[in-house]
Formats: structure tokens, sequence, C-alpha cells
């Protein structure tokens, strides 16, 4: 088997969600494409961060860019094979470690094969939503192979429910597996009452609130609560959404809370195509998508009642106690009320972060401090 080496080619923009953490560490579906590679294989990838050319000195390296979302077959690369999208982007090659800095550097562009029409090369938020049912379905196949999951009858539909043993389901439990099937992972618990629709991921140490809608494409990571309406949204982990409101067409990063009734428009009134930003300083985009909700960066937090209108994106370290309705963008580290807006204190910010990741019995490492504190900087 080739050694495997994820890559990062700077293309994959998720707007805030892109801020602290790489392509291969992006959600992409119930997994990120580390623990893709690590259940195709049993082995943790190599890294390789972005605008980096330094790549292991191997003769069979298996180079994947880590926006690709792909299948197992993967791994069936022939040796001096490439692939490439139709504009030239690189998404795998089969080959040795010189080989692979020639290709990360641009001096070789070979002469490679366009990627399968079921492989997607992410670019853009709304490039993942309309992937995201899909790959919850392809990525749940794949934990399945890994074992240590129970089956259990689904309400309504054919596809699997699988369950870890340590996982908790409440009486009355409804899982409808008409469009795809249900992931419950370790240490889970689905309180009474809830509704899962699947194709849906629910993350080792989640809990969903009782009487939840979880509703089909949607991923939920490791030690959430979710609770209200949820449809077509990845969380990306240790985030809070626990009480009622609706959230549709979105990705939340992490350690965001929600207050209770926060809530987001995925569809204007004109049905029409919609346009953003994922970025105050960046242009408007063209999304292609009809429904197309929200993009919450890390460290987010709302105030109850918070409505959040079509296409908005809300920047890393945010904290929106306004009455009125977020639309645009807010700016990172941004503390908005009724009397305006104005910049977060980092040393504020920072001592909050602190006590948040705490009461989940994590730590913010000097590493993850210095980052926010660039970020910080670089936003005022």
């Amino acid at each position: 088997m080739p050694e495997v080496v994820l890559f990062d080619d700077g293309r994959l923009d998720l707007g805030p969600l892109s801020d602290l953490r790489s392509s291969f560490q992006q959600r992409t579906g119930a997994l990120t494409m580390i623990e893709r590679i690590l259940l195709m294989t049993g082995s943790a990838p190599g890294i390789i961060s972005a605008g980096s050319t330094e790549v292991p000195r191997s003769e069979d390296l298996l180079l994947v860019n880590g926006a690709l979302l792909c299948g197992a077959g993967i791994l069936e690369m022939a040796r001096g094979s490439s692939l490439r999208t139709f504009e030239g982007r690189l998404a795998a090659a089969r080959c040795t470690g010189q080989e692979a800095e020639a290709l990360l550097s641009g001096s070789d562009d070979g002469a490679p094969g366009s990627i399968p029409d079921n492989w997607r090369l992410l670019e853009r938020p709304w490039d993942l939503l309309g992937a995201l049912s899909e790959r919850i379905t392809l990525d749940i196949a794949l934990r399945e192979r890994l074992g240590g999951l129970q089956t259990r009858a689904a309400d309504e539909g054919s596809h699997k429910v699988l369950v870890a043993p340590d996982a908790h389901i409440g009486a009355g439990v409804i899982f409808d597996t008409r469009l795809g099937p249900v992931l419950i992972e370790q240490g889970a618990s689905v309180e009474a009452g809830a509704v899962i629709c699947g194709p849906a991921s629910i993350g080792k140490g989640s809990v969903v609130s009782p009487r939840a809608i979880i509703r089909p494409g949607t991923s939920v990571g490791p030690h959430c609560k979710v609770g209200g309406e949820i449809s077509n949204t990845v969380f990306q982990g240790y985030s809070n959404k626990a009480h009622d409101g609706y959230l549709g067409d979105a990705l939340v990063g992490e350690w965001v809370n929600l207050g209770a009734g926060t809530l987001n428009s995925n569809l204007l009134n004109t049905y029409g195509e919609v346009v953003m930003r994922l970025r105050s300083s960046g242009s408007i985009e063209r999304t292609g998508r009809q429904f197309m909700g929200c993009l919450i960066g890390d460290h987010v937090k709302t105030a109850i009642g918070t409505r959040i209108m079509t296409g908005a994106a809300v920047g890393t370290g945010s904290m929106y106690a306004a009455s009125t309705a977020i639309k645009g963008v807010i700016a990172p580290f941004s503390w908005c009320t009724d009397d305006g807006s104005r910049a977060y204190r980092v040393e504020k910010f920072l001592e909050v972060a602190r006590a948040v990741v705490t009461r989940r019995g994590q730590v913010l490492s000097a590493a993850d401090e210095n980052r926010l504190r660039t970020l910080h900087a670089a936003a005022q």
C-alpha cells in the first residue's frame, strides 16, 4: 500500500470556517479527510501544509488533495498516474516523493486523467452543501467497515441504522431511513421523542435534545449538543445548539454557542439564487443554490432569539447580541449589540475561550491561543 499524504492547495475556502483549519481538517460529511484515510488504510496520513512542497522521501506515495471527496478506489491508483479537474487543479497522484515535489511546485503538469464523475473537489461552501447527503452516506458505509456498531431497526425506510453499543437511544425516538442511513457514534445520546432522518450522522459524545428533528444531510461532529430542527448542516464539533430554532443549509465551526431560539433563513422570498460574501473584504459570489443558509465561524456566540438571514457569514470569535437580524458578513471578533459593533478585546475573548473549552475537559493550547491572537490582530 502506498504512503498516503494529504496536501492543502489553498483553494478550498469555507469562509470563517477556513480561518483555523486546513482543508483536510474540515468535516466534509460524517468525517474529515484525515478520518477517511485513517479508516481506509488503518494508519494516519502524512500532512503537507498549504504552500509547502516539503514531501516525504518515498518511492510509492499517494498524494491526495485535502479538499477531494473520493472513495476507497483512490488507493488503487496506478503508479505514475495523476488526476486533475478540467481546469487543471490537482486532485491526486501516485508517484515518488521527488515527483510529488514537482507536482506541488507546479513545475510538472504531466498528462493527467480526469477525476471520476462521482468524486468532488471542493472549492466553496455551496459545493459541500450540494454533496453533503451523498458524502454522509458514503462515510457511514466506510465507518461500518471498521465494525463495532449494532444494527437497529428503522421505523420507516430500508437503509441501515447503525448505533454504537454505548450510545443511548431514548424512548420514542424515530429513525426514518427512506433517503439514507443513520449513524449514532460512541457515547452519543439521542433523547426521548427525537426524529432522525437519514442520511445523518451523530458524532462521538454528542447529544440530540428531546423532540429534536434532525433532517437529511445533517452531520453532527463530536461532543455537540443539538436541538430544534436541523437540515443539511455540518457541525464541526464541540458546539451547542441545544434549544429550539431552525438551522438549515449551514456550516458551523467549533466552540460555537447558539442561544435559545437562534434560527436562520435558507431561502429568499423571491425563490432566487443566493449570492453571498464569505468575508467582509471579499467579493459577492454566486452560489448556484436556491437554498443557502449561513456560515458560522469558530467561537461565535449568539444571544437568545437571534435571527440569521439567508447567505450570512459570521466571523470567527464574534459575539452577537443585537435585536436586529444578522445579515451579510459579520467581521471576525466583533462585539455586536443594539448600541453598535465594536472590536472584541482579545484578552477578554481568550478568557471566555479558555472557560468554554475547560467546561468540555479540554485545554486551549499555546499554539491555538497564538493562532487566535494572530487572527485577531489581522482583523483589526
